[in-house]
């Protein structure tokens, strides 16, 4: 199947390949900046994992499905659009059925403190109560056993879904973040 413009449908693709996907937030540098960060990850997966990933994915939650893409990166603008209720209701079912979003505030300050974006961002969606990544977090154990997640901010805490609230395997499905990891 191909779409208007020629190229291959990304539903499709991201079947048949593991796509990683980000959030098109309507700045063209962010969005360009996430495009990049996810293909520098796909190649480190690519040298040090069996995963082989295809080039990322951009998508709009408001009209396109995500049930195919394992990870959405998230970052978080202050001009982006709040979700449509369809948006909404396709980001929800994501979470309930194992996906997982890596929202990233992008600024110095602690990300729960300054989270004023996020909040409309994600205003309607049920995102499970939160806490700060305990040290023996089963992510801090994944991912090369990275102790910490720097980024362009390195200090700020990483929140996570409470245990009584993640997935049976510890996994949490939302992971919110101030670092500017992408960058």
């Amino acid at each position: 199947q191909t779409r208007s413009d020629g190229g291959a449908d990304p539903a499709i693709r991201a079947t048949k390949e593991t796509v990683l996907a980000y959030v098109l937030t309507g700045d063209g540098e962010t969005d360009r900046v996430s495009r990049a960060a996810l293909v520098g990850l796909g190649r480190v997966l690519r040298d040090r994992t069996s995963v082989e990933p295809a080039d990322p994915q951009g998508v709009n939650p408001n009209t396109d499905e995500l049930a195919f893409y394992p990870v959405i990166y998230w970052p978080v603008t202050a001009g982006q659009a709040t979700p449509s209720r369809e948006g909404v209701n396709r980001l929800q079912a994501y979470l309930r059925n194992g996906g997982m979003i890596i929202f990233d505030i992008r600024n110095q300050g602690a990300a729960m403190e300054d989270a004023g974006h996020l909040r409309r961002l994600v205003q309607g969606l049920n995102i499970p109560a939160l806490q700060r990544m305990p040290d023996d977090h089963v992510l801090t154990r994944a991912y090369y056993l990275l102790p910490r997640f720097p980024g362009r901010f390195a200090a700020n805490p990483v929140w996570v879904a409470r245990a009584d609230q993640a997935a049976k395997d510890g996994v949490s499905p939302v992971i919110i973040g101030s670092n500017d990891w992408a960058a």
